[in-house]
């Protein structure tokens, strides 16, 4: 979330969370340099947030990205204080009470945080821009922006635009500070559905520019989330804050006892239809320590917890390549465990080596992941770059096709094992219990090198195999038995023929290999087609296959 504007909801991750998340196993220098490479990074994501009105990175990310700066900081044993946090020179307002953020916390965590509090109270934590209004003698006079906690912009030129944002009080109190989050204003969002909005960025964006206009000003609402220099108790704060016309914060403020009583509030906001964008709910205590009120650092007696994220932040420790049986080449990228909706994610599928070579992706950079519709994750984007990245070299998809690798050695040791996979499973020849793990057993073993050698083992044999005990080696056996009586048919799917062919009554492998591309164009095939059977049927691995084949009588060969 945008750090510097953010007021209540802002979530910073205190050095305490992390130092039982342990560090990275880098050098000193390595450490270095990545600190270095993301402070530079945050700088250019506030440059173009705050200054030009873009958002070059998801609020999510930019949140895990000030976490995992303070992380590395701790274990590199700098400070995480104020001086290291980016400020600007158009923030010249000074705030009486300074906007500190907020620690958030996982379940587990909050579990434990409220184990000592009492006259607990939770509200949502509205997803906008962090505000202060000062008023004197019940007039606006200020509209800070949250700024760097400590200064702010004047933002009260814009106020007169804002219709949610009154012009005078009717209190008697000489001076009113009030902290709350301007918003855009939503019909009926729900913030469980996906969404690429973002309604904080529409309100910075709009807030930022010289001048607001009363269009924009009138889809601006406010939430005050806090009066400094109010009542003592919260029942009185709410009640007096409605009278003064807020009448959203009695509304969506509510006491709670406990943990279930909180994580009902939590879900219901995060199904409910709003007018408003949140990504998680504020605890608090009633009552707040008056001492803490104008200090800088995030308070004791309020933390919030989140909603899940959508996005994860991570980075890539290693890269594997998986062949599958018709030759595809697939990277597999191996990340630091993140959590998305309650899903630990290890390992990513990047779909081909194009796309590897088109994100310009390697070891050590970071990236986004998110889960697509059937909770598969995907690499969303790179975030940024790391300073010691290294780039893979991927196996050359010019050596890997549906024809080739049709016995082990270790360049085809991958596909080899698919074809095996493919040949024993349901659309091949249906053998019950036999898996990758059975073929890669035997293989280890040297009893399997081409692709139907284990048509010669018998369960003698399979019992002097390591990892075979008499009953396994006696199902194995079985099922290999069992394989033989298969009509020709199964046999050529297990083999892995084109699925377009379709057999004739007659058909064999002899009468098969010898038809041209004149004869199979007469079978009504294309001469694509035509040209992708022969291919299959004159392979020299496979006439050396179905030579196998006809040796042990098996149908058709």
């Amino acid at each position: 979330m945008r750090y510097l504007l953010a007021g209540c909801c802002l979530l910073l991750i205190t050095p305490f969370l992390h130092a039982a998340s342990g560090c990275p196993n880098w050098s000193a220098l390595h450490l270095q340099q990545e600190i270095q490479a993301l402070t530079q990074r945050i700088k250019n994501w506030d440059q173009a947030y705050f200054v030009h009105g873009q958002q070059p990175v998801d609020d999510e990310l930019y949140d895990q990205a000030h976490g995992q700066l303070a992380s590395w900081q701790l274990c590199a044993q700098q400070a995480v204080n104020e001086q290291s946090l980016p400020t600007h020179d158009s923030y010249r307002v000074s705030h009486t009470y300074q906007q500190s953020g907020l620690t958030k916390l996982k379940e587990n965590q909050l579990q434990q945080w409220l184990h000592d509090k009492q006259n607990l109270w939770v509200q949502p934590k509205i997803d906008g821009v962090a505000v202060t209004l000062v008023y004197q003698q019940g007039q606006l006079q200020q509209v800070i922006s949250r700024g760097d906690g400590r200064f702010g912009q004047d933002w009260l030129h814009h106020a007169q635009h804002i219709d949610a944002i009154p012009k005078r009080l009717r209190t008697n109190r000489a001076t009113v500070h009030l902290q709350g989050e301007l918003y855009q204003k939503l019909k009926q969002h729900r913030q469980a559905q996906p969404s690429t909005h973002s309604a904080r960025s529409s309100v910075a964006g709009w807030l930022n520019r010289h001048e607001l206009s009363q269009q924009q000003g009138q889809q601006i609402g406010l939430f005050v989330w806090e009066w400094p220099d109010g009542p003592d108790s919260m029942p009185e704060r709410l009640t007096e804050l409605s009278a003064l016309g807020f009448t959203d914060t009695q509304g969506y403020s509510h006491a709670v006892a406990n943990l279930a009583d909180i994580a009902r509030w939590r879900q219901h906001w995060y199904q409910a239809a709003l007018p408003f964008a949140s990504d998680g709910v504020v605890i608090r205590q009633g009552q707040r320590p008056a001492a803490q009120l104008k200090h800088g650092y995030p308070p004791s007696w309020a933390v919030a917890w989140k909603y899940p994220l959508t996005h994860g932040l991570t980075q890539i420790k290693q890269f594997e390549f998986t062949i599958g049986r018709s030759g595809r080449i697939t990277p597999i990228a191996l990340v630091e465990p993140v959590e998305l909706d309650n899903k630990i994610i290890r390992r990513l599928s990047l779909g081909s080596v194009k796309r590897l070579q088109e994100l310009d992706v390697g070891i050590h950079d970071h990236i986004s992941v998110r889960l697509s519709g059937h909770a598969i994750p995907q690499l969303d984007q790179v975030v940024w770059r790391s300073p010691v990245r290294s780039l893979v070299e991927a196996p050359n998809p010019e050596h890997y096709h549906s024809l080739s690798c049709w016995h082990t050695d270790a360049a085809c040791s991958q596909q080899f094992v698919a074809r095996l996979t493919w040949l024993s499973g349901k659309k091949g020849l249906g053998m019950r219990g036999i898996s990758q793990g059975t073929w890669k057993q035997l293989i280890a073993a040297g009893k399997i090198s081409h692709l139907v050698d284990w048509l010669t083992l018998t369960q003698a044999e399979l019992e002097q195999t390591p990892g075979f005990a008499q009953k396994k080696a006696a199902h194995v056996a079985l099922q290999f038995n069992q394989a033989r009586q298969q009509p020709f048919a199964t046999w050529l799917s297990a083999l892995g023929v084109p699925h377009e062919l379709t057999l004739l009554p007659h058909d064999n492998w002899q009468l098969l290999s010898q038809l041209s591309r004149t004869d199979w164009q007469k079978r009504g095939y294309s001469a694509i087609t035509a040209q992708k059977i022969i291919d299959f049927f004159s392979h020299p691995e496979l006439q050396r296959i179905a030579q196998q084949l006809h040796e042990q009588h098996i149908d058709g060969f």
